[in-house]
């Protein structure tokens, strides 16, 4: 039987927000907002984190903690080396599913975190992707290709090369999403067989638009923590199945 193994990576650096996951949110360090989902939904729950403050906060959980070398806990470093050395002592099944929860998305439910575990096995794809809809199409979007000799102005060049429709009316173009970071899955054969965190066969998830904060600045901390005090929120809240 497949089994949930939840991946939480919680490095102490922060480029914004200083030691980001030991902040507070209302009464209790940020990475507790994701534990208490985790370990309600995953048949196991493994912290990853180069910070002996981080892991002592998840130490009280019933998660498997595990010490990340520093050369991963750069804030340059993608999510697929981070996961595969932490899951280096597990003896994966090919059809185990991994999820990754980052605690900078504190606001997600036991529940949900199974509901989109499910969907990789029930759909036989590769992975599962939280997503959001955005309104400023990539179609219609540049990215800086240099700058003029003075350094005034950027030459441009379309983000999405041939895919470019920048003079295209809206209404014309196919929707499109954006990572959410809440909740993504991935079969275990995928992840340690292709060495890819998503594979090729990707479903989205719509997570829910009220609670889906990326907490990446003050101001997204100030936005969070306005939430909980106005809902009243605590992280055994997010617990229940």
């Amino acid at each position: 039987m497949a089994r949930l193994i939840g991946v939480v990576a919680a490095r102490g650096g922060s480029a914004e927000v200083e030691r980001k996951n030991l902040r507070m949110l209302g009464l209790f360090p940020l990475l507790a907002w994701t534990l208490e989902p985790a370990c309600a939904a995953c048949d196991l729950v493994i912290v990853t984190s180069d910070d002996e403050d981080i892991l002592k906060v998840a130490e009280p959980y019933r998660v498997k903690l595990h010490e990340e070398p520093p050369m991963l806990a750069s804030g340059r470093i993608g999510d697929l080396p981070v996961v595969l050395d932490a899951l280096r002592e597990v003896a994966l099944e090919q059809d185990d599913v991994i999820t990754l929860l980052r605690p900078t998305a504190p606001f997600r439910r036991a529940e949900e975190i199974r509901e989109v575990g499910a969907l990789v096995t029930a759909l036989h794809v590769d992975s599962v992707r939280s997503i959001i809809s955005v309104r400023d199409h990539p179609n219609k979007c540049y990215v800086s290709s240099g700058w003029t000799s003075d350094g005034k102005f950027q030459y441009l060049k379309p983000a999405t090369g041939q895919e470019h429709r920048a003079n295209h009316p809206r209404q014309w173009l196919s929707s499109a999403w954006k990572a959410s970071g809440f909740i993504d899955c991935v079969r275990a054969d995928v992840l340690i067989g292709l060495f890819s965190i998503e594979g090729d066969r990707i479903i989205g998830w719509t997570s829910p638009i009220d609670r889906s904060i990326d907490l990446d600045t003050n101001e997204d901390f100030a936005r969070a923590e306005m939430l909980v005090q106005e809902r009243g929120w605590k992280p055994s809240d997010f617990r229940s199945l």
